[in-house]
């Protein structure tokens, strides 16, 4: 008797599959990467989308990941890297919720109307060389 398994190209990929512990352990990740080669960065692109991460530009996604995670996608990267014809660089950082939340972001894709010009910076008084206090 044959027991049919479930084909592994028909399954879930990798990174949506996991059920994750527990929000908390999640940090912001940013994966960029350079590399010449354009094989191997459609490869590691797909690979940044195997673990769930978005694309922000062409050689950088971003998402939340577990440190396991992150390990484990550094180590995937780093043999994709090694075997490359050409080499190339890829750095992985995360970021925690509170420097998360400060983070600032802006799109102006799609964006029709011109920015506004911005607001003229307050005025700093700074003392001369000599300490005086003439303004």
């Amino acid at each position: 008797m044959v027991i049919r398994g479930r084909k592994p190209w028909n399954g879930p990929r990798p990174g949506a599959a996991t059920a994750r512990l527990d929000p908390e352990d999640e940090l912001l990740t940013i994966v960029a990467f350079d590399i010449p080669s354009d094989k191997v960065r459609h490869r590691l692109g797909e690979v940044c989308k195997d673990y769930g991460l978005t694309r922000a530009q062409w050689s950088l996604f971003e998402g939340p990941m577990t440190r396991n995670r992150r390990e484990e996608l550094w180590a995937r990267l780093l043999k994709m890297l090694t075997t490359a014809k050409g080499g190339g660089r890829a750095a992985i950082y995360a970021i925690g919720h509170r420097e998360a939340a400060w983070a600032y972001r802006h799109s102006t894709l799609g964006v029709k109307k011109t920015m506004p010009a911005p607001a003229a910076a307050p005025a700093v008084l700074v003392p001369d060389a000599a300490g005086g206090d003439d303004v």
